[in-house]
């Protein structure tokens, strides 16, 4: 089975899982942003859910997620962020990468998030 650009196809669940990084933080205005780091996909969509959740219990009226250092994003991430948009009125995608921010066009999904930059 061939792996995706850079990557070895035997890699494991949990190695890849380790290529996303989600750091939360809140932005100048005191509201939660996560910033992605790396690949969202099947393997590390938990990560994200697992940052994800706490952050929701608070029920902040808006969430931003900083996509500028996300490499790459299957249809994982799409299901993570819709699924986020259903609970919050507000949710914010930051910067996202050319290839990153054409799944988003692509699957028209666009009207129900801001995108930034």
């Amino acid at each position: 089975m061939a792996g995706r650009a850079g990557h070895h196809p035997a890699a494991t669940a949990s190695n890849r899982a380790a290529a996303l990084k989600v750091e939360v933080i809140a932005d100048p205005s005191g509201l939660p942003a996560l910033k992605l780091t790396g690949e969202l996909d099947v393997a590390s969509a938990p990560t994200l859910q697992a940052a994800i959740d706490p952050v929701m219990e608070r029920r902040p009226p808006k969430i931003a997620f900083d996509l500028s250092e996300l490499r790459f994003m299957d249809s994982s991430g799409i299901s993570l962020f819709l699924a986020t948009a259903e609970r919050i009125a507000v949710v914010e995608l930051r910067h996202p990468p050319p290839t990153v921010r054409r799944i988003f066009e692509l699957t028209g999904i666009t009207g129900v998030f801001e995108i930034i930059g």
